[in-house]
């Protein structure tokens, strides 16, 4: 075989492996969840992660905490980082965690968890399947709601996706869409 036909054979293998590498779905569904209070400010975007391979979804020691929700492209940004942040952890015990001890909670300077979750509105972000191009948001008007605000994004933009996070807190906020 002459040297550029097997020069040309080597590179279409690594742009192939290349390729593979960038489309390989995940093989597990992104998840995050985002707490809006009320009146728009702040915002806390939590990453979560799988407890052991079929582990339930904890919540990330450290929640990014944007002052406000607008523009829509900084919400967006936020939700997307902390979705590709989803992992699958070691199992740990989380038996003797305390409710104090919820990383949102204690981000969002709360006097009580009691205030936190009536002041903040809960939307939890997730991927429809396991290759995450499509997300669903689910949002709540307060925690034991029996409505429930659903819609679902592409991947596209971070302007779209913070634009839809911003379209489900307003209708848990004014419960009219």
């Amino acid at each position: 075989m002459p040297s550029w036909l097997a020069r040309f054979f080597a590179r279409l293998h690594r742009e192939d492996q290349v390729t593979r590498r960038m489309f390989r779905p995940a093989t597990f569904k992104q998840s995050c969840t985002v707490f809006i209070n009320r009146s728009g400010e702040p915002a806390i975007v939590v990453a979560q992660h799988y407890n052991g391979p079929r582990g339930f979804l904890v919540e990330d020691e450290s929640p990014i905490v944007l002052p406000e929700v607008d523009p829509p492209e900084a919400l967006g940004t936020a939700v997307l980082a902390a979705l590709r942040a989803t992992s699958i952890r070691a199992a740990r015990n989380y038996r003797n965690r305390k409710l104090t001890d919820w990383p949102a909670f204690r981000a969002s300077g709360a006097r009580s968890v009691r205030a936190f979750e009536q002041d903040f509105i809960r939307l939890h972000i997730s991927g429809a399947s396991s290759a995450n191009i499509i997300y669903g948001i689910e949002g709540w008007p307060n925690k034991n709601a029996r409505l429930r605000v659903t819609r679902e994004v592409s991947t596209g933009s971070p302007a779209a996706m913070g634009e839809a996070c911003i379209d489900v807190w307003r209708a848990c906020r004014d419960r009219a869409v």
